[in-house]
């Protein structure tokens, strides 16, 4: 069986008339020959159009297409009316293909499990205490989740919430090897390399550390987004994937797409 994995396709900020990234992922599902799909979150700004990308592939391609929200997925950006961002983790939770909740065999051996996760600030610096952090503004910049995303709890709460619920997953699959997925970053290795100014506040939003404390023996590929990063690591003989395909600013010629979704999409064979 082979797996795809991607994040951060961000399909509406990358929007290109006849070059749509949609379109891009399907012919690589295709031409890859890929038998199931997992999207590590940030597909669009806006969840009602999130969906319709995960329908419309599914669709195109008869492949699973497996996916966790991003924070860019769950902002209330275009949908003021919804002030609890539980209606819209919940309306994503409710979907097939969701792994809110929902671990997905693969086969007899596999299962994967997957959730956003969230921020606890551990990722920051010291140098910054959590009311700070908690203004999510720095050097004029504002971390933007803290205008769409209204949990009704702490970021340090809500992180402990989606800690404990992939827990109880995990534990019930102790008998099988795990492909865990995230958005948020669960390791200090995905953050961004100090010194950097900038950075050294932001890293606060990227994840936490506690994650890591999951990662039991069986769990063997650890996938995450979110930091904008083509990176992987081996770490205790689990491998660790961040495969962002990140805003076509970010490419070296945006014009390339299906190059940048063949060069970013991760193949997993089990």
């Amino acid at each position: 069986m082979k797996i795809g994995v991607i994040s951060d396709i961000h399909v509406d900020i990358n929007y290109k008339e006849n070059d749509t990234i949609e379109d891009a992922l399907i012919k690589v599902i295709q031409d890859m020959s890929i038998d199931v799909m997992i999207i590590a979150g940030d597909i669009s700004n806006d969840y009602t159009k999130s969906i319709q990308v995960i329908d419309y592939i599914e669709s195109k391609t008869g492949c699973k297409c497996l996916f966790v929200p991003g924070n860019h997925d769950l902002w209330n950006i275009h949908h003021e009316e919804i002030a609890h961002t539980d209606d819209i983790y919940n309306t994503f939770q409710a979907h097939d293909s969701c792994l809110c909740g929902k671990p997905y065999p693969l086969n007899e051996d596999y299962v994967v499990i997957g959730d956003i996760g969230w921020y606890d600030y551990s990722f920051g610096s010291d140098n910054y205490d959590h009311t700070v952090y908690e203004v999510g503004y720095h050097q004029e910049r504002q971390w933007q989740d803290k205008n769409y995303i209204h949990w009704h709890m702490s970021d340090q709460e809500k992180t402990l919430e989606l800690y404990d619920k992939l827990a109880k997953q995990i534990a019930q699959h102790q008998d099988k090897n795990i492909i865990f997925v995230t958005h948020m970053v669960t390791d200090s290795n995905f953050t961004v390399p100090l010194p950097n100014d900038t950075w050294e506040y932001f890293n606060a939003y990227l994840g936490s550390e506690q994650y890591g404390h999951l990662f039991k023996e069986n769990v063997k590929h650890i996938i995450m987004g979110h930091v904008h990063y083509r990176f992987g690591l081996l770490k205790h003989n689990q491998e660790y994937s961040c495969r962002c395909l990140n805003y076509r600013t970010q490419w070296e010629n945006e014009h390339e797409t299906l190059k940048n979704i063949q060069d970013t999409m991760k193949i997993i064979t089990i």
